[in-house]
């Protein structure tokens, strides 16, 4: 279909293709050059286990700035029913797993109990105002043999790991 219309030949999307190739590749490397460095300890991997067993329905309040963040979460301790600020303002996550959110997002839910709301929260996205309506048992995950759950909890501890020492990396050099 890109054919037909030449998308091909259009020299704007070749640039920004060549972009986005040059950032992957650069993105791939960064990776690559950290994989070794990363360190998975025993308690990493407890922690990543005892979330992995667990599935969370959680709400979200997204905010651009913290002063509203804060306004809300002030309009939510402040009246009689939460639940209708959520209603009104907020959006359902569903059921969260481990590793399929920002970590700052996903450590905010993990640490709360059912019912609870959290402070705000500041994520790579903006700032974020939680509830936590639910927690189950990740019946999926409990099915799989424990040597790929290992395996599952490392590939996500590592992937986390290597993008906080990438962002590092990258304030260094822009400092």
């Amino acid at each position: 279909a890109a054919k037909e219309i030449n998308l091909d030949q259009d020299s704007d999307l070749q640039k920004k293709t060549a972009y986005i190739k040059k950032q992957e590749i650069l993105k791939t490397y960064l990776q690559q050059k950290f994989l070794d460095r990363i360190m998975i300890s025993d308690t990493d991997l407890q922690q990543g286990r005892l979330r992995a067993g667990k599935q969370i329905f959680a709400q979200n309040i997204f905010c651009t700035d913290l002063a509203e963040a804060q306004k809300i979460k002030y309009e939510i301790t402040t009246t009689k029913d939460p639940n209708q600020v959520f209603y009104e303002r907020g959006t359902a996550l569903g059921w969260i797993s481990f590793g399929t959110l920002d970590q700052a997002i996903e450590d905010t839910i993990y640490n709360l109990k059912a019912g609870e709301i959290s402070a705000p929260v500041k994520s790579n996205y903006g700032y974020h105002i939680l509830k936590v309506d639910s927690v189950r048992m990740n019946y999926d995950f409990q099915m799989i043999n424990p040597a790929l759950q290992i395996q599952q909890i490392t590939e996500i501890i590592r992937k986390r790991k290597v993008h906080s020492e990438i962002q590092k990396y990258l304030s260094e050099l822009a400092e």
